[in-house]
């Protein structure tokens, strides 16, 4: 039976949409709004806080540093000292080729003619 006929005879079973779902399409099940969105995504949310936390209490166990970025600077660090570099004068490893960086090496340039 098409829609129009059901409408026509009463044999029509679904309900209007009430309330946000009635004004807007994207506030309904599986919608897109902000709020909708949330609220279907706050166990799936705080899971992944939880993941989050669990990581760094097992980097924190493992490696015993904190954040592993944090570890992989300071082992660069440690070479560039070793080699004779600062890893805080940027012009200097501009210099050296470690590390280009355009508007620095322009000033160098300016500062040599």
């Amino acid at each position: 039976m098409s829609l129009d006929k059901a409408i026509k005879h009463g044999k029509e079973k679904r309900k209007p949409y009430r309330g946000a779902k009635a004004i807007d399409c994207t506030c309904r099940n599986h919608g897109s709004c902000s709020y909708c969105l949330n609220n279907r995504l706050h166990s799936t949310k705080r899971q992944y806080g939880k993941l989050e936390d669990q990581e760094d209490e097992y980097i924190d166990m493992v490696i015993g540093a904190g954040d592993p970025t944090d570890v992989e600077m300071d082992m660069a660090d440690e070479l560039m000292e070793r080699f004779g570099f600062d890893p805080n004068d940027r012009y200097d490893m501009v210099r050296s080729g470690l590390w280009w960086n355009p508007a620095i090496e322009e000033e160098l340039k300016q500062e040599g003619q």
